[in-house]
């Protein structure tokens, strides 16, 4: 996969969480009924209170006029939202068949915002494609980091062996040990990066059910 593809896959993630948190609010924009209805009201409360003075009269004609311009943004929002259900879709996933929200993506039922690049399980094919490429990368670094650090530890071992003053000894001792804790960390942090991958899930899973039951209950 070439570079240009990737830094287009990356710019069109950001573009999908960063329109759907725009429009998240807009999209509950109300209709042209609600906002008619809404009017209304107000104008019968306001003729009520005010003795029938033509104050409810004015926001009434005033909410008519206006409700054009949050029609307009109402219908851009459903269209920023229906092309970002569609990249969404591109990867898979269990969010909603209608459009993608920020639950959504929050909830990990987005496959293409999902930061475990180990699975490949899940997701379509050109995801699953994006993850072995991402994959390929970590383990390919991981192994320069291995080679160098053994260059590393050939230039300690003989600046250890040449020294000759105690406190020169002593700073090659440091970095020998610091060497030791850094090197360690190369085989483990597969480890520690899918621990923390599987308790993010595990904190997501348990917001997730707390959502659901509270807008549910």
């Amino acid at each position: 996969m070439s570079n240009r593809l990737k830094k287009v896959i990356g710019v069109i993630i950001i573009i999908l969480m960063v329109m759907t948190i725009c429009v998240s609010t807009v999209y509950a924009a109300p209709t042209e009924a609600e906002v008619n209805t809404t009017a209304m009201d107000k104008e019968n409360d306001a003729m009520e209170n005010n003795g029938g003075s033509g104050t409810g009269f004015v926001d009434g004609i005033t909410g008519l006029l206006l409700w054009p311009v949050r029609l307009l943004f109402y219908v851009i929002g459903v269209i920023v939202r229906a092309i970002a259900h569609g990249i969404a879709a591109i990867g898979g996933g269990s969010f909603s068949t209608d459009f993608i929200s920020i639950g959504d993506i929050f909830f990990n039922k987005v496959e293409l915002v999902k930061i475990d690049f180990f699975n490949l399980s899940s997701g379509s094919r050109s995801l699953n494609a994006i993850r072995t490429s991402i994959a390929a990368w970590y383990y390919s670094l991981r192994n320069l980091s291995i080679a160098l650090s053994l260059v590393v530890l050939l230039y300690v071992g003989i600046r250890m062996a040449i020294s000759t003053v105690a406190s020169e000894e002593a700073k090659y001792k440091k970095m020998l040990t610091d060497w030791v804790v850094g090197f360690a960390l190369l085989f483990i942090l597969h480890f520690i990066i899918i621990f923390t991958i599987n308790i993010n899930n595990s904190l997501v899973d348990i917001f997730a059910k707390s959502y659901n039951d509270a807008r549910n209950g």
